[in-house]
């Protein structure tokens, strides 16, 4: 029989096996929609005296994100050039360090390898982890989740060890997780509820951490405001339970059934587990609810990727039903079993559907880029004007400043080509070249048209030197 150590170990490697296995395409993504904001931000760097600026001050909607942000997209384009397999590997290898994190929290919390190695299996299959898998500019949600993890376990160490070095790694860790993502602040709120559980005494030791929560929650916004309209306005009323709700949808597939029973199930183990006064379940498992807490407000703003880190908190229960049912016979392994595979078997699919979507996005969005690029090298001093466009890779591949990530000047709409485009603020005339100038420039030879209709970049410009007047200029009248 083999001994303790080999299974310890193939039940720590086999959920992290599964979940490379599992997002493997997500290392061939590429680049897509705000990753180029990202990528742009290397122009605002003249000089060294430029880099505190463009590291901490307010971006997009106030955020300061370093860490997750403005680091990997400066450092990455000047040590590897614009290759994503940089980003998506640092992604899988966060992940890959929280998926152990947990392993280590959930076997340390109920002794169990089997619950140590469903709880990772069961966050992999969630489809809200999925995006961050293949979207670059959205590794804050990973980052962010391994700075709430991380001080976790060293929470649990300082508990068993009482030694001060785990306090302060803990405060360590904690502190930096504020450079990764603002969800940080519900740090102290996971550590005291868990504390509360089962290690009253430690309370004031976590206490303090509310002030510094408090602290960064004031400084973050005087330095940057709250939007007062817009998809990020707050909005607190009595939409937070139907927002939650949704979310809580979504994470358990979106099938109406099968959330319904899961939750009937959850909600029946944790009322069990409290009435035998076990509180450390229902701690925990709260880790849903309170990482996603700050995004609840955003009523305008539903993201799925919001997901990724809160869904850690179904892993965690899971991981707790198992380990009870465990020591609760046959039946009850059964039944714990069954609710484990109502909840795999759609989670999974929606998680396979979300990967598919995104990873399509990326190469659609590679495809346009990179053809445009092989266009320009082939035209140099060219005007490139795209036609085919639709509404998401406009939204994916265009909108964001691809082509100047990609130092790929003069790149434009053809005349016309927005008509097909959803855009409720008329964003894309931005985009789109003037009539008469792309008339003159295709009858002088001076730009080249492309379509890209079809998935590939195709050279149309014989087709449209010819009709270029009559097609366009009615554009301008």
């Amino acid at each position: 029989m083999p001994n303790r150590s080999a299974l310890s170990w193939l039940s720590l490697l086999f959920p992290v096996a599964f979940f490379v296995a599992f997002y493997w395409t997500g290392l061939d993504a590429w680049f897509y929609q705000d990753d180029f904001g990202w990528l742009n931000l290397r122009h605002d760097l003249a000089g060294w005296s430029d880099l505190p600026g463009i590291l901490f001050r307010p971006l997009a909607h106030g955020n300061v994100r370093p860490w997750s942000e403005r680091v990997p997209f400066l450092v990455f384009p000047l040590l590897f050039g614009m290759d994503p397999l940089p980003f998506r590997i640092l992604a899988f290898l966060t992940q890959a360090a929280n998926l152990v994190l947990m392993w280590m929290i959930v076997f340390r919390l109920t002794n169990s390898l089997a619950a140590a190695a469903l709880a990772p299996l069961l966050w992999t299959l969630n489809p809200g982890l999925a995006p961050a898998m293949y979207w670059s500019s959205i590794y804050n949600q990973v980052l962010s989740t391994f700075f709430l993890l991380l001080p976790f376990w060293f929470l649990l160490r300082a508990i068993d060890t009482g030694e001060r070095r785990w306090w302060i790694w803990q405060w360590a860790a904690f502190i930096a997780g504020f450079g990764a993502l603002e969800t940080n602040v519900v740090y102290p709120a996971l550590a005291a509820l868990y504390v509360l559980a089962c290690a009253r005494r430690h309370l004031p030791r976590v206490a303090p951490m509310f002030l510094a929560s408090a602290l960064y929650a004031a400084v973050h916004f005087v330095a940057a405001p709250l939007d007062k309209s817009g998809v990020y306005a707050l909005h607190f009323d009595a939409g937070l339970v139907t927002r939650l709700a949704t979310y809580w949808s979504w994470a358990l597939g979106g099938v109406f059934w099968t959330t319904v029973l899961l939750t009937a199930a959850g909600a029946g183990f944790l009322a069990w587990r409290t009435v035998r006064r076990e509180w450390v379940p229902l701690a925990v498992s709260a880790w849903f609810v309170i990482v996603l807490a700050p995004m609840l407000p955003l009523r305008d703003h539903l993201m799925d990727y919001y997901l990724a880190g809160p869904a850690a908190g179904i892993g965690f229960l899971g991981a707790f039903a198992w380990a009870a049912a465990e020591r609760s016979g046959r039946l009850w392994r059964v039944a714990a079993a069954a609710a484990l595979l109502v909840y795999a078997i759609p989670s999974g699919i929606a998680a396979r559907r979300v990967a598919g979507w995104h990873y399509a996005r990326s190469r659609a969005t590679a495809n346009l880029v990179l053809g445009v690029a092989e266009v320009r090298r082939q035209n140099p001093g060219k005007v490139i004007l795209i036609t085919g466009v639709g509404t998401d890779l406009f939204r994916a591949g265009v909108a964001h400043a691809p082509f100047r990530a990609f130092e790929i000047p003069d790149v434009w709409l053809a005349p016309g080509s927005e008509k097909p485009i959803a855009d409720p603020r008329d964003f894309v005339r931005l985009y789109v070249r003037p009539a008469e100038r792309a008339v003159e420039e295709v009858e002088q030879s001076r730009a080249v048209v492309v379509d890209v209709s079809r998935g590939w970049v195709r050279n149309v410009t014989g087709t449209y030197r010819p009709n270029a007047r009559a097609l366009w200029l009615a554009f301008s009248l």
